[in-house]
């Protein structure tokens, strides 16, 4: 006659629940690698349910690691703010009583622009080092925004619109009364675009190399 196998007896409901437990805690351990021979433990039960829980255990460990790389990598000093009384607001709060309460470097960051020929419309690199002032009384002036050095400044004694540089600072437009003008970063003429025509608004699309414009219609 041939022989049964005999049957296997049940896993302990007591022991699989406490399995389980056991995987779930290193599921929320951070040091997942100091836990590889308890993790190995859960393996050598060789039951689904420890399988499992390892295989899950694992992913999470991986997905955790990443957040917090991507958190570490994006961490940031805590930010600066300014705080009023009760009696008064943020926004009549001059420059001059903020500068008697920041450190040195935050202070030597301050300056004074007088600007009478506005309203002005300005422009800054893709990299914000360099700003574009464009009067509407005709004032135009590039200065470097990091050493507040003035690159240049020139008047074209018409009304201007608007400004915008072009592939860098070297180069930037102008829209003036009737034409668009391209200067360099001297401040001399270099084009001269009859195309755009009573121009009101531009936009140099860099990725596309074109100087794009809003005019007046006709």
């Amino acid at each position: 006659e041939e022989k049964r196998k005999p049957v296997q007896p049940k896993q302990n409901s007591v022991e699989t629940r406490s399995t389980v437990q056991h995987g779930f805690d290193l599921l929320n351990n951070k040091k997942f690698r100091k836990n590889q021979a308890e993790m190995r433990k859960i393996v050598r039960a060789n039951t689904p349910i420890g399988k499992k829980v390892l295989k899950n255990a694992t992913k999470k460990f991986v997905a955790q690691e990443f957040q917090e790389a991507v958190a570490e990598t994006l961490e940031q000093d805590s930010i600066g703010l300014m705080e009023a009384d009760e009696d008064e607001r943020t926004k009549d709060i001059s420059q001059k009583e903020m500068l008697e309460h920041v450190n040195l470097q935050t202070a030597s960051k301050m300056f004074d622009l007088d600007l009478d020929q506005g309203p002005y419309s300005i422009a800054y690199t893709l990299n914000g080092r360099h700003l574009a002032l464009a009067g509407k009384q005709g004032h135009v002036a590039v200065l470097d925004w990091v050493d507040k050095s003035l690159q240049a400044e020139f008047h074209v004694n018409e009304t201007v619109r608007d400004v915008t540089f072009l592939h860098h600072e070297l180069m930037f437009a102008v829209a003036q009364k009737k034409y668009t003008y391209i200067y360099d970063q001297h401040g001399t003429q270099l084009h001269l675009l009859k195309q755009h025509i009573y121009t009101t608004h531009l936009e140099f699309l860099r990725y596309h190399f074109l100087l794009a414009s809003m005019v007046f219609s006709s």
